[in-house]
């Protein structure tokens, strides 16, 4: 490249520098504030090991190349992205259709005919053990 056309983006690059800069501050800073709202479908890739590793090198890139505020912002949402990934969570899709031939004596004598359990096992334990 000849060295006027560098001198020319070398300008150009001085003069949108903080432009950018401020645009990726604000890019972020709604990524972290509105990380929870991110569909279900995009934050199924959370827990995906590849997935890590990537963003990982991109926070490394980010913090070599553009400044290590952005970095530690890129960190930050990644870090509520990988939390906020949906799962398994409680009794979902543990249903159990109910026994017809032998019911539970509350059932019996409450007259209770349940159409399914949540729970056929409850695990109790005593507190402080």
């Amino acid at each position: 490249m000849a060295p006027k056309a560098q001198n020319h983006l070398l300008e150009f690059y001085k003069k949108v520098e903080y432009p950018i800069h401020g645009l990726l501050y604000f890019i972020l800073m709604i990524g972290i504030i509105y990380g929870q709202q991110i569909p279900d479908s995009i934050k199924v890739y959370g827990p995906n090991p590849i997935y890590r590793i990537l963003a990982f090198i991109l926070v490394l890139a980010v913090s070599k190349y553009i400044s290590v505020f952005h970095a530690i912002l890129l960190a930050l949402l990644i870090l509520l992205h990988v939390s906020f990934t949906p799962g398994l969570e409680g009794y979902e899709n543990s249903l159990m259709t109910a026994r017809k031939q032998k019911r539970w004596f509350d059932e019996q004598v409450l007259g209770e005919k349940p159409m399914a359990y949540e729970n056929d096992k409850v695990i109790t334990q005593a507190p402080n053990s």
